[in-house]
C-alpha cells in the first residue's frame, strides 16, 4: 500500500469506529491517544532489557507501531496533509541539511 492509500484507510476506519460506538470524531483525542500509543510502545521496548517482569513480543511491537502511525496518518488527514508529498520534501530537506547524498 502507498502512504496515501494508508492515510485515507485509516481515517475511513477511525469514521466507521465512530460511528459504530455512536462518538462524533474528535481531533483532540487522536493525539491524546497517540500520546497513550507512543507510551505502549515504550513499555513494549522496555521489556527486552533484562528483569523486566513481562518477556519482549515483538508482534505486540509492531501492533503498537502500527497503532501509532495510523493515529499519525489521522492527524495529517484531519489536517488536509497529504504525507506521500510531504514526506519526500523532509528527506530531501533532512539530507541536504546534514550534507548526505
Amino acid at each position: 500500500m502507498e502512504i496515501r492509500e494508508i492515510q485515507k484507510e485509516s481515517f475511513k476506519l477511525l469514521e466507521q469506529i465512530n460511528k459504530k460506538l455512536n462518538i462524533e470524531h474528535n481531533p483532540d483525542f487522536v493525539f491524546l491517544h497517540l500520546a497513550e500509543e507512543v507510551g505502549e510502545v515504550a513499555r513494549e521496548l522496555s521489556k527486552k532489557r533484562k528483569n523486566w517482569r513481562e518477556d519482549f513480543d515483538k508482534n505486540k511491537l509492531a501492533e503498537e507501531l502500527v497503532d501509532v502511525l495510523m493515529d499519525i496518518l489521522i492527524i495529517a488527514e484531519d489536517n488536509n496533509i497529504d504525507l506521500s508529498i510531504e514526506f519526500p520534501k523532509k528527506l530531501n530537506k533532512d539530507k541536504e541539511r546534514f550534507k548526505i547524498k
